[in-house]
């Protein structure tokens, strides 16, 4: 009786939004260097998950919203500069490494002093930005989880890093509504017991501390090498596999199964060269499946709308 009279104070109270307990919002937190506008990313988000649920009709019905948790791109320096203040934020062994490296640049001679106003300054440049970008997204989860849904955020890339910030920023109770999936992150966690996938051959793995959650990349990096003559031309060119890291199979859509784009030999020849397509469902069907989990998991999960007598932390109101 209690829940059925919480629920109609809350329906009055929130007449727009949708109450069931057994939907989720699905959200996607990009990484950096975004080229697409929030609009555009937004459009391309519904159709990817369309696409990735359109054979699990009934899981589709299941959710509520598909959203971004949109992080704007500056540039590449600026996006650089903030993921790496993120990662240094949630990692003690880095952060203590930052604030060692910034009272040994204060101390040097002459330069010291400018060069820690320097330092100073871009932190609280990066700051404001970063805090807005975060603040949206916390809000966007936290009305989610208000009008009774799950929260699962698939974050790539620097996503991750919003994703486990905003987790740690959200209300105690709501903290078991909030579910993410990761992919390719540079974290060293992921939240809540969450799932995640990373390339074996991504460069993501080079970020220091980076989690090791990797899965074998059936595809490799090609790169071409090429042999000049005294006159700078070309005489022979040969084709090299690489096994390590490349920034070409970190892009998210990669991961969810679509094509990239890289140089190769034409068959038959030494010196022609073409695109080729690589392409590989491997993350794409865990991506799947996870997100069905935690679409099925949420339905089992306590209501939101308990109110808890025991507790000074009360859920509702």
């Amino acid at each position: 009786m209690k829940k059925v009279l919480v629920s109609l104070i809350l329906l009055i109270s929130c007449a727009s939004a949708e109450i069931n307990e057994h939907k989720v919002d699905l959200y996607y937190a990009n990484g950096i260097m975004m080229q697409d506008s929030e609009y555009v990313t937004q459009v391309i988000w519904e159709r990817r998950v369309a696409t990735l649920l359109a054979q699990h009709e009934h899981f589709m019905d299941k959710i509520a919203k598909t959203d971004i948790a949109y992080n704007i791109s500056e540039s590449e320096i600026e996006d650089l500069w903030e993921a790496f203040l993120q990662k240094v934020s949630l990692d003690p062994i880095l952060s203590a490494g930052w604030t060692a490296f910034k009272f040994f640049v204060s101390r040097i001679p002459v330069v010291g002093q400018v060069s820690e106003s320097l330092i100073k300054y871009m932190e609280l440049s990066n700051q404001k930005l970063h805090d807005t970008t975060l603040n949206e997204q916390i809000q966007k989860y936290k009305d989610s989880i208000l009008s009774g849904h799950g929260v699962v955020v698939v974050a790539h890339s620097q996503g991750n890093l919003f994703a486990i910030e905003a987790y740690r920023k959200l209300d105690t109770w709501m903290k078991q509504y909030f579910h993410m999936i990761a992919v390719a992150t540079p974290a060293d966690r992921i939240v809540n017991g969450g799932n995640g996938v990373t390339f074996d051959n991504d460069i993501i793995l080079s970020v220091p501390l980076a989690m090791d959650n990797s899965i074998y990349n059936p595809n490799r990096y090609d790169y071409l090498e090429h042999t000049y003559n005294a006159v700078n031309e070309i005489i022979d060119t040969q084709l090299h596999i690489d096994a390590k890291t490349s920034v070409q199979y970190h892009s998210f859509s990669y991961y969810l199964g679509y094509p990239i784009h890289e140089f190769a030999l034409a068959e038959g020849s030494d010196t022609q060269t073409l695109f080729e397509k690589r392409q590989t469902n491997v993350a794409k069907n865990l991506i799947e499946q996870w997100i069905i989990d935690e679409i099925e998991a949420h339905e089992t999960r306590e209501s939101q709308w308990m109110y808890d007598t025991n507790s000074s932390d009360s859920k509702v109101f």
